[in-house]
């Protein structure tokens, strides 16, 4: 076997490794913390796989991207409920938590990826061996004219007056940005700090409207019991605020750009 040597072939072993971890350890450890690191090592490994498909044949990846992308998906829903549920606990709202939001529900999402990762943890390695030869095969000049696009893409897309429904498709273009720069040995992009900081704003205001969008879906639940509506009211009042409060942040920042 060829041994892997270059940055990019290193940093796939790598991502191989960790996700591997993740999935055996999974049921162990399953925080909000280490579903957000699980969740940051599938979005790693995708965004390698998602290249190669822009390169060779698209079917030499189908299987690994669906399979890693389900459960990246029901991993999201489980990071969403956390974090509701904790930010629901920090305002003392434990009584929206029992009513609306109990433990129940939040197992069954787990058991539900816990049947994915059953599925396909003890054959992984194998699995992701079927990609190894393409990124043997992959060379430096490949990378770099991926990231000129990417940061062509990007730079179309910055603007101060960029408007709130592009913020979340900017972030996915930067999180790929930087998981690509990463492949190579040196990062040459002066300005890696401001778009870090950016999709990190980016990704606070989209947990503020995850959680609005997903309180709103349940109101029609407690419409005639005035107690959880009082409490529905300080909750949408107060995560408005931080919304807004976010919301500003972003705007600053992109304001800095150029």
């Amino acid at each position: 076997m060829k041994v892997l040597n270059t940055r990019f072939q290193i940093y796939y072993e790598q991502r191989i490794k960790h996700v591997q971890n993740h999935l055996h350890e999974f049921g162990i450890n399953d925080t909000e913390t280490s579903m957000h690191e699980f969740r940051l090592e599938l979005k790693k490994l995708l965004s390698i796989l998602k290249f190669l498909r822009k390169i060779y044949p698209k079917s030499n990846f189908k299987k690994q991207i669906n399979i890693l992308e389900k459960i990246f998906l029901i991993a999201g829903e489980i990071r969403e409920f956390q974090l509701l549920v904790k930010w629901l606990e920090n305002n003392e709202l434990t009584d929206f938590i029992f009513n609306y939001f109990p433990n129940s529900v939040l197992q069954k999402l787990i058991n539900d990826l816990s049947l994915q990762i059953d599925y396909i943890k003890y054959d992984f390695g194998i699995l992701m061996q079927e990609s190894q030869s393409f990124v043997l095969g992959t060379n430096k000049i490949l990378i770099d004219q991926y990231l000129i696009d990417l940061n062509a893409r990007v730079e179309k897309k910055i603007t101060k007056n960029c408007k709130e429904q592009d913020w979340h498709e900017i972030r996915k273009l930067i999180k790929r940005k930087i998981y690509a720069a990463n492949w190579k040995d040196d990062i040459q992009d002066s300005n890696f700090a401001y778009f870090q900081k950016l999709q990190e704003l980016i990704g606070h205001w989209h947990d503020a409207e995850v959680m609005i969008n997903t309180l709103i879906l349940k109101k029609s639940l407690f419409i005639k019991d005035i107690e959880m509506q009082k409490s529905y009211s300080f909750a949408i009042e107060k995560l408005n605020h931080s919304l807004l409060s976010r919301n500003k942040k972003v705007v600053e920042w992109l304001g800095k750009n150029g």
